[in-house]
């Protein structure tokens, strides 16, 4: 069998200028004796005329070209324009590989599909166990046939990743399906899939992170599932030591000749000591505040959160094995390995704090209601820290309305330029992070083109 078929797989594909030499012969060859004889040839010919409406094949005028597309526009007519899909079937077995997708392609365009009966279209793809995401490319295929392919991804629990790849990714991928399904009946096919022992971890952490903003809505008790069965399978992946694993540590040491220093123990066991010495040189409220930003990094030199990922950085090669969701918290990999960083420097700094009988939340409550005042000139702020005799369970039960107080109190100020203690007490509106506007009136940059936008991912890195 012929091994060098041509195969167009896109415009700007790396194949396409080495295969356009191969495309030059094969007009020649089919010039001298224009026929298909098997379903092989006709697709090979489907893919050359892709090949000449390329740019190149348009700017030359020749009577070869011409005369090859209008053959082969004639020919594929004749071969695809009566039969049903029974009569090309039977040679599907024997396609190149890379043609199974072009047969689909063919079916629909040809009109094939209109003389297909839903009965026969049925058994042909049982019995030649044609691989359904093949189908699912093709939206008029998943529309006449709406009730087969229902049946047939309900039968199944592993091809509820089809569905979370259609519904909870953010590159638009192109995957179809039957609009018949109800909630019933996906809640119960994603159930299906989170029992499953070869669930994979990945799509079991979308389905844990599913959110009310997505189209379809899932129980709660599916997501509490997904996120049972993703600890699971990470479990037993770690016990059978087929992950990746890295382990990073913070610590407060003494002596050390700079900030901190930082110690690889192994490839993938790190170590980062900071310097107890500086911490110890000055414990008065806002030394304390300001470790924040000049010794533990949380803040960069524009006074911006370290720990939200620009969504404009990217991790490069590493994304490819990352998560993404529609609307879970997306971050790169360098980004994630850098926030850890952050969570155990605060908490060795915490405990290290409390073990020096200072409380954070009191050096909070000292910001908000003495240092902003007196330092900015900023408006009353107030700020209640919690009583350092409550469990720690309480204390964060006491902090959560304390922050919602204070993003009020910060969204008084820019709308009116003080907080009146009156109109605070009245004003039950819960305050939304996406209405609260900055204090600078031009604070950031928003692009007004997708172009503008990936020229500059290429050239900042913020």
């Amino acid at each position: 069998m012929k091994n060098n078929w041509i195969k167009f797989y896109g415009e700007n594909d790396l194949s396409t200028g080495l295969d356009l030499s191969n495309v030059e012969t094969f007009i020649n060859d089919f010039i001298l004796n224009p026929i298909i004889n098997t379903l092989n040839e006709a697709i090979e010919i489907y893919n050359v005329l892709k090949f000449l409406d390329l740019g190149y094949f348009k700017k030359m005028s020749s009577e070869k070209i011409s005369e090859c597309r209008k053959s082969s526009h004639r020919l594929l007519n004749e071969y695809f324009g009566k039969g049903e899909l029974s009569e090309y079937i039977t040679e599907y077995s024997d396609l190149h590989f890379q043609y199974q997708s072009d047969f689909w392609d063919i079916f629909v365009r040809f009109k094939v599909i209109k003389r297909t009966e839903y009965v026969d279209f049925e058994k042909i793809i049982d019995e030649y166990k044609i691989p359904i995401h093949l189908l699912l490319e093709y939206q008029k295929i998943c529309e006449k046939y709406k009730l087969f392919f229902k049946k047939k991804l309900l039968s199944n629990p592993v091809y509820f990743e089809f569905f979370l790849d259609k519904y909870d990714s953010p590159n638009i991928k192109n995957i179809y399906l039957p609009d018949n399904l109800s909630d019933e009946e996906i809640n119960d096919w994603a159930r299906r899939y989170c029992e499953l022992d070869e669930a994979n971890i990945n799509y079991l952490e979308r389905i844990s992170y599913w959110s009310l903003h997505h189209e379809y809505k899932l129980d709660s008790r599916i997501i509490s599932k997904a996120r049972k069965k993703k600890i699971e399978q990470t479990e037993k992946t770690m016990s059978l030591k087929n992950g990746v694993s890295w382990k990073m540590a913070v610590g407060l040491k003494e002596g050390l000749k700079t900030d901190f220093e930082f110690v690889q123990e192994s490839s993938r066991d790190l170590q980062f000591l900071l310097s107890k010495d500086w911490i110890d040189e000055e414990h008065d409220y806002p030394t304390i505040l300001n470790n924040f930003i000049y010794f533990f990094g949380f803040f960069n030199h524009f006074f911006q959160f370290s720990m939200i990922d620009s969504p404009y950085e990217h991790g490069g090669l590493l994304e490819i094995f990352q998560t993404k969701s529609n609307y879970a918290y997306n971050q790169t990999l360098i980004s994630e390995y850098q926030n850890n960083f952050y969570k155990l420097s605060l908490l060795a700094y915490f405990d290290y704090l409390t073990f020096l009988k200072i409380d954070l939340e009191e050096v909070f409550a000292f910001y908000y209601n003495e240092h902003l005042k007196s330092e900015y000139g900023f408006p009353d702020f107030f700020f209640n820290a919690s009583s350092k005799s409550y469990t720690y369970y309480e204390r964060c039960k006491l902090l959560i309305p304390e922050l919602d107080s204070l993003l009020k109190q910060f969204d008084f100020v820019q709308r009116y330029g003080e907080i009146d203690s009156d109109v605070f007490e009245l004003d039950s509106k819960i305050t939304n992070y996406q209405e609260i506007k900055s204090l600078s009136e031009k604070k950031f940059v928003y692009f007004d083109s997708k172009e503008k936008l990936n020229f500059c991912k290429l050239i900042f890195n913020s």
